[in-house]
């Protein structure tokens, strides 16, 4: 039976590849058995009883996407410490049992596919983490709450007994000698009498705002780190532009994703 579900899983990896335009590509087997995906790839696999799908888009687009599909009624109270956190389980205890069965099956398959999602980044979500996603079924958002990574997920092709997701994770190419990226950076010596860390946010800001007309002055922009991550705050809201920041004592150097 699992042979019968690995081949279909594989067949629907095929079909969906094919639509990208890799026809005849080769999906290959990493040594705990995942899918290698073809260059400038990035795919994920999922199969339950009777059912298979596959998942796959362009690595430029994309830093990682995950599938699942599960069972309703499959994830048991029992389970729930292990896999949610204290306002998941909240949310599910308010529930009816008809309504928590189907509302924790949402609940693990957003986090599984999310999982999958992390891991092509090289993210592994160990056993019994899963409390390190939070998800919010309403606006479709998923983060890990250890990097502050956001995704987004839906649901699709669901019905009365079975529940599937897929969840993205935002990313940009990085551009080669052909094609322009989506990435900008900057690598700048510091000022003498100049800390380092503030150089770097200063010229972060700077690159930002000469690289977006609407921006136009860095004086319109300002750095968050309340998360412990730098995040970019324009017109005073946060802004996903995956800002990173670096400084060696007598470089810094900072880098973004056009959005």
């Amino acid at each position: 039976k699992r042979r019968r579900e690995f081949a279909l899983g594989r067949s629907c990896a095929h079909k969906a590849l094919a639509a990208l335009g890799h026809d005849n590509a080769v999906i290959g087997r990493d040594a705990n058995g995942a899918p290698l995906w073809p260059h400038q790839v990035v795919g994920s696999i999922t199969h339950t009883s009777g059912y298979a799908a596959a998942l796959v888009a362009d690595a430029r687009c994309f830093s990682g996407v995950g599938v699942d599909a599960e069972q309703v009624g499959g994830v048991t109270p029992n389970l729930w410490p292990r896999l949610f956190d204290a306002e998941e389980c909240q949310h599910l205890i308010g529930l009816d049992m008809e309504g928590q069965k189907r509302a924790a099956t949402l609940f693990f398959s957003a986090k599984e596919a999310c999982h999958k999602a992390l891991a092509r980044t090289g993210l592994v979500i160990p056993r019994g983490a899963f409390r390190d996603l939070e998800i919010d079924l309403f606006r479709r958002k998923a983060v890990h709450v250890t990097t502050g990574l956001q995704l987004d997920f839906r649901f699709t092709d669901d019905d009365d007994n079975k529940i599937h997701c897929i969840a993205v994770l935002r990313g940009g190419f990085i551009g080669d000698e052909v094609t322009e990226g989506d990435a900008v950076w900057d690598v700048s010596a510091v000022p003498v009498g100049t800390s380092p860390g503030e150089y770097a946010r200063e010229r972060a800001l700077e690159i930002i705002a000469s690289s977006n007309d609407e921006i136009r002055v860095a004086s319109n922009l300002a750095i968050s780190e309340e998360s412990g991550l730098p995040t970019v705050l324009w017109r005073g809201k946060p802004q996903d532009w995956s800002l990173s920041l670096s400084h060696s004592g007598r470089f810094v150097a900072c880098s973004f994703l056009i959005s």
